[in-house]
């Protein structure tokens, strides 16, 4: 975080703490950022004191055991290859056999394809890339990482990284726009390890993994339909596991006679020279 970042941070913490009324965001000063993190030479930082840790494979396993629970019918490996709609709702068709229904919702984010050319020229794909080092041992992780913080930064493209329960730092670092990411993924993200954390500059790394984000141009997602009972939620800009549920409840509301959380996000200026 450069200093004219740490000014807006601090700007965005009054407002927080002041209109929202969330009192738990401390600003940090550089003095006082080694308690959390000791490389990256950053201005200063915002601790959430209410943060923690998210693991998403974990909650979307907790997703799917409570969508099966509630009887929903998981088919996963079905590429869909169209949808169509018609008078009595929407059909989508896979390779190996289709699925009918009163409505839709087309979910697919950065991995849209060629089922909706309207909805994919309204966000791009992102490649984002991820490591895992070798478990550390218990000193090295505490002199990173003192109070085991989890930590995103202020670039545009962003850092972020944390230490798992062995010890292993999670790291991601630099994007390309591109449909197809990097094939390795290791060496293409250790340069930024090491920018920040110059001490495992040459740590081994076990695990390296890649996926597409959707980024839109005003980092709102988009919300709507495209007509008839066919929507759709994405465009989530980084932020899906966090939003994608929110959203995904929005339109399950809207679709049970509860529009109002629907209604107000649909009506945001999400696409280009839209509102």
């Amino acid at each position: 975080m450069s200093d004219r970042h740490f000014a807006l941070a601090r700007a965005e913490a009054a407002f927080i703490r002041e209109t929202l009324g969330f009192d738990h965001l401390d600003v940090v000063e550089r003095a006082a950022l080694a308690r959390h993190v000791t490389g990256g030479g950053y201005a200063g930082g915002l601790y959430d004191r209410l943060g923690g840790h998210f693991h998403p494979l974990k909650f979307l396993r907790g997703l799917a055991r409570r969508a099966q629970a509630a009887g929903a019918r998981l088919h996963e490996g079905s590429r869909v290859v169209a949808i169509e709609q018609g008078r009595n709702g929407v059909t989508v068709r896979a390779a190996t056999g289709s699925v009918r229904a009163a409505a839709g919702i087309v979910a697919c984010d950065a991995l849209i394809g060629g089922l909706s050319p309207h909805l994919a020229r309204a966000i791009m794909p992102v490649a984002s890339y991820c490591i895992a080092t070798e478990p550390l041992p218990d000193e090295q992780a505490a002199a990173l990482l003192p109070g085991r913080a989890a930590v995103a930064d202020s670039r545009f493209a962003l850092d972020y990284y944390r230490l798992s329960a062995d010890n292993r730092l999670l790291f991601s670092g630099g994007e390309t726009y591109t449909h197809t990411p990097r094939r390795d993924v290791a060496a293409f993200v250790r340069p930024h390890m090491a920018r920040v954390f110059p001490a495992l500059a040459a740590a081994r790394i076990d695990y390296a993994w890649s996926g597409l984000v959707g980024i839109t141009p005003n980092r709102l997602p988009q919300i709507g339909r495209l007509g008839g009972a066919l929507y759709f939620a994405h465009g989530y800009s980084g932020q899906g596991c966090l939003l994608a549920p929110f959203y995904g409840k929005a339109i399950a509301d809207h679709l049970r006679g509860d529009s109002d959380v629907y209604e107000r996000l649909s009506a945001l200026p999400a696409f280009p020279g839209r509102g």
